[in-house]
Order: structure tokens, then sequence, then C-alpha cells
């Protein structure tokens, strides 16, 4: 395939300094009347020094500041039309403010107080205990859930951040002490990641600059998710009484980094299998056998370590027979070349996914975030689309051949 042209206009942020001189990364347009806002912290789960803490904190960020409870605050966003989003994660935590353009010198000095004089009132930490423990409970009662947490545990291990899951028992032993003290040592704005996008003006820059400008630098430490001996092959069956359904997770850990020219190709190939809806899982597992409404090839990029799973979900009356299947299908990648038509075809696909993906201001501002996240740069898109214009059939067999061997797939079944 020829190399794709791809319009970067506005892909990457423009950068303004600081009183401090740290960044704010500036996404602008006025196609738009809204304002999008990022405060990203390195506060994520694999900082906490306890189950949950992280994720409470990220919650509760706002519910209640020393000037404002969390009813003033709520009105105050209500009659603006104004949203908070808190955004948890594992390695960096994102406070998202919504506006429209009219409201945004408005809404800034709130964004300072409630980033940096939170309180967690008592109340507000022991109705979302009460709430996300329920909710804990009930996770516990769905295959797909368990599934996903037993196949994490097995790949990561138990003492690595990602294959350590909070149990509903966790919740009791939390504090708001545990929450205020989390907030007070993560959450500094001298080391926050900044992005704004959408319609504002110089003079909203400004305003911002003088608010949060004045805290002295901070180099954050980031936290590293690498595994050092990551779980190769395995089968585990986790048993849940009353299932009328089987959760499949089928996957690994990549040895390999996102800037690698392998890994690029290596996403041909994960959407050839099960990444779009003509994928060969898709048109095997679900069209030609029924055996689920749906099935999925994907990958997951952390700090250190990238993990490849495929999931479905199917009638435990067929459970092995899927499993069957999804094996048989990678089989056949692994030693028939796949037709210069399909290849072609997914490689079409991939590209206008990507297109997709960029297509308005907010949507390119998410991508750069997330980048910043994972620790991935702009050298991940040159390397994607030199994979789609360069990749061929005996790349995929050798990938299928090197990285899909069933000897090194951990396979987790969840249900009856």
């Amino acid at each position: 395939m020829p190399m794709i042209d791809i319009d970067t206009t506005n892909l990457v942020p423009q950068e303004r300094l600081l009183a401090n001189g740290n960044p704010l990364y500036c996404f602008y347009s006025d196609a738009v009347e809204l304002v999008k806002v990022d405060f990203s912290f390195e506060a994520g789960s694999c900082y906490q020094p306890k189950l949950l803490v992280a994720a409470a904190t990220a919650s509760l960020i706002g519910e209640g500041t020393a000037r404002h409870s969390a009813t003033e605050i709520a009105e105050f966003m209500d009659f603006r039309g104004i949203v908070i989003e808190r955004n948890p994660d594992v390695t960096t935590p994102t406070i998202t403010f919504y506006t429209l353009k009219k409201f945004l010198s408005e809404l800034i000095p709130w964004m300072h107080e409630i980033l940096t004089q939170s309180v967690f009132p008592q109340e507000e930490f022991d109705v979302y205990v009460a709430k996300h423990r329920r909710q804990l409970m009930a996770q516990r009662l769905k295959t797909s859930a368990v599934a996903m947490t037993a196949a994490y545990e097995a790949l990561y291990g138990k003492d690595h951040m990602l294959g350590r899951y909070a149990l509903p028992e966790d919740y009791d032993r939390l504090t708001v002490e545990d929450v205020r003290d989390f907030y007070a040592q993560r959450y500094h704005l001298g080391g926050a990641h900044i992005v704004i996008a959408g319609n504002y003006d110089d003079e909203h820059l400004e305003q911002i600059d003088s608010l949060f400008g004045g805290y002295p630098p901070m180099k954050p430490d980031l936290r590293s998710l690498a595994v050092a001996q990551p779980m190769k092959g395995g089968v585990q069956r986790v048993p849940l009484e009353g299932a009328v359904q089987s959760s499949i997770r089928i996957g690994r850990i990549l040895p390999m980094d996102w800037d690698s020219e392998g890994y690029a190709k290596f996403l041909v190939l994960t959407t050839l299998l099960g990444g779009y809806m003509g994928s060969r899982l898709m048109a095997s597992v679900r069209e030609e056998k029924g055996y689920t409404y749906g099935i999925s090839a994907h990958t997951h990029i952390y700090r250190g370590s990238i993990v490849f799973f495929i999931t479905t979900d199917v009638g435990v009356q067929v459970t092995d027979l899927a499993v069957e299947e999804i094996f048989r299908q990678i089989e056949l990648l692994r030693t028939e070349p796949v037709a210069e038509e399909e290849l072609a075809l997914v490689c079409s696909v991939m590209e206008g996914d990507f297109i997709r993906s960029i297509d308005g201001i907010f949507e390119r501002s998410e991508r750069y975030r997330q980048m910043y996240s994972t620790g991935v740069t702009e050298r991940f898109r040159e390397r994607y689309f030199e994979a789609l214009a360069s990749i061929a059939p005996a790349d995929i067999q050798a990938l299928a051949q090197r990285y899909l061997d069933p000897q090194e797939l951990n396979l987790t079944i969840c249900g009856n």
C-alpha cells in the first residue's frame, strides 16, 4: 500500500509556558463554543499505599471544598451547564471540566479551588464507600468481570499493581484520612499536566497562568508498570454458581515496546483476527457458529508493558467449542498466508479508524492526554502508518507464529 497522508493540523498542541515554566498544552478551534480543560496528576493506583485510595481520591475531588459544600458546587455547575468528569486511572487520573466559552472566566477560579482546597467531607466519603462497595459486590457476580480480574492476575501476578484487585472488605479498611493524605501527597499543581481544548481566548490563558502558574514546578516520578517475569501459557477455570454464560479471556503480555516496528504490525494482525466487524473471529465464532454476540482481539498499552487479549462471552453449553474455534483461527494465521485483498481491507479499516479518532478538537486533545498517561509519543503514529503502508502477508504469518503460540497464551474461563 502507498504511504498514507494524514492531516496533522492540531494533532500536536501549541505549548504556552506558565509563569513557573510548566507547559500549558493548547488545542484551539473556533468551530465549537465549548472548552474542555484536563488536569492530570501522577496519582493513580500504582502510587497508592492502600487498595482503593487512589480511585476514591480522584472520584471525590470537588465534593466539598474549604469554601463551598458539594451542594453549592453542584448548583454553580448545573446552572451554567458545566460538567466535571473524574477519571481514576492506574497511573494518571484526570479531572476534566467542560463549559461553554462564555462561562470559562467564571469557571477558572472554581477549578483552582476544587483542585487545591478539596476537603473530602466524611458524609460524602461514606456515601461513596457504600455505593462502590455495592457495585464491587455486584461485579463479582458477573463472569466478564471475574474472568478479566483472574486473567490479569494470572499474567501479572498478585504482587503487581495490574494483577492485584480489591475485595468488598477492602472498603471497610479505607478511611477518609487515607484519602486526604493521598490528596495532599499526590495532587500538586506544580506537577499537573494541563490540556485546554476548544474555543478560548488569550485572556483565558492569562487567567489560567495567574492562578495555576505560581506553583513551584515538580518533575513527576513516572511509575513503570513493567513486569519482571510475565506468565506464559496455562489454563484456569473459575466457577461462578448460577452463571448462564462463560466469559473467555485469552491473552499474554507482549515482549515488545510500543515504539517497535513489530508492535505496529502486530496491531494489523490483531485487527485482522478480531479488531473489526469483518474480522476472522467475528466471521467464524459469531456469524458462522453463532456462539456469541460479539468477540474481539485488542491490545492495551501500559507504561512498561503491553497486554494482548481475545475476549468473548458465550453460552455455557458451547464454551469448549468456542475455545476450540478461537484457537483454530489462530492456527490458520500461523500456517496459511493471508490473502492480499483481506490484508488491504484491514489496513483501510485501520486508516479510517485512526482518522475518525482525531476527527474533532476534543478527540485530538484526548488522544494527547492518553499519550502522556502511557508514555507514548508521536513516533507511534509514524510507526502505525509505516506498518499500514508496508505490511505483507508474510509479516502476518511470522508475527502469528512468534507471538500467538498457543503454548504461550493464557486461557481463563469463568462460568459454570
